[in-house]
């Protein structure tokens, strides 16, 4: 979709062994890494325009603290996954690490969180 650069990660072995796989299958090792782990392996990275996460409410608030750094001023967060009864856990979370949340989209009993990080 036009990005230079994805940096992946997983802490489940099984989901690196696939996206290596669909990396190299869509022929975009030049474009996209993965690795096994978490937000720890990029502290040396440049803060990200765009972090997109896909886990429980309760980890998107656990993570909150550690990935607002990991965002440059004005760079957006998506964050799914997220029941729709534990949606204000995740909102308050993000919240709290000076990412606005922007936008709140809902399918049945799922919600995705769209936030910016304040400049």
């Amino acid at each position: 979709l036009g990005a230079r650069e994805i940096f992946s990660l997983d802490t489940d072995p099984i989901a690196v062994e696939t996206a290596t796989r669909n990396i190299a299958h869509n022929q975009m090792q030049a474009a996209v890494r993965v690795a096994r782990g978490s937000l720890d392996l990029v502290v040396a990275e440049p803060p990200f325009d765009l972090i997109l996460i896909n886990i429980l409410a309760e980890v998107i608030a656990e993570l909150a603290p550690a990935l607002a750094p990991r965002l440059r001023a004005g760079g957006q967060i998506i964050a799914s996954g997220i029941l729709d009864f534990k949606a204000d856990i995740a909102a308050d979370a993000l919240a709290n690490a000076g990412i606005a949340v922007i936008e709140k989209m809902q399918k049945d009993d799922w919600v995705t969180l769209v936030g910016v990080r304040e400049i």
